[in-house]
């Protein structure tokens, strides 16, 4: 489940406090659906619906992000999330599945999807840390992208392969 809509819901939480603008970036059915509960919570003016998006309009998103909100209540892999924290991007995700394997406390703020009311509640309280001055939304992102570079880098990935080959070559019996 996407739930874009609690989102939107736990944004409008985030606009009575905030200049925050929200841009959802993603195309489907639930797009009219969606754009009318923007409407029907008086956030349109704040919320951005950009469409789908090529990889590299992605990227270029990213980079001029100030945070990503990955909304997904079961997200398996989350791949996102480490392109994010490599560029320095401080996160807001579900604490399931893949994002709550990359993401630490120190590069982002993980949500338990436990309710509705409890999720929606962690996705604004999380997006209004992130609208604070900039310290910490900076020292998040430098922490997510030094946690990438020390534990998800494809280089630090191959080292790890060959210490564990390494290591049963070595327990191996000798015949």
């Amino acid at each position: 489940m996407k739930a874009v809509d609690f989102v939107l819901e736990a944004f409008a939480a985030v606009v009575a406090q905030t200049d925050a603008v929200l841009e959802i970036i993603g195309d489907g059915d639930l797009r009219g659906e969606l754009e009318a509960q923007t409407a029907c919570l008086g956030i349109d003016s704040s919320v951005v619906f950009s469409g789908w998006l090529s990889q590299q309009q992605c990227a270029i998103k990213l980079q001029q992000a100030d945070a990503l909100v990955l909304r997904s209540l079961r997200e398996g892999g989350g791949a996102v999330v480490l392109k994010a924290m490599a560029v320095a991007l401080p996160v807001i995700a579900t604490n399931w599945g893949g994002s709550g394997d990359y993401l630490n406390s120190r590069g982002g703020i993980l949500v338990k999807p436990a309710s509705k009311e409890g999720f929606v509640n962690g996705l604004t309280d999380g997006m209004l840390k992130l609208a604070q001055p900039p310290e910490l939304p900076q020292s998040m992102g430098s922490a997510g992208g030094e946690r990438v570079r020390e534990h998800f880098d494809w280089e630090r990935k191959v080292d790890r392969i060959v210490e564990i080959y390494q290591q049963s070559i070595d327990t191996c019996p000798k015949p």
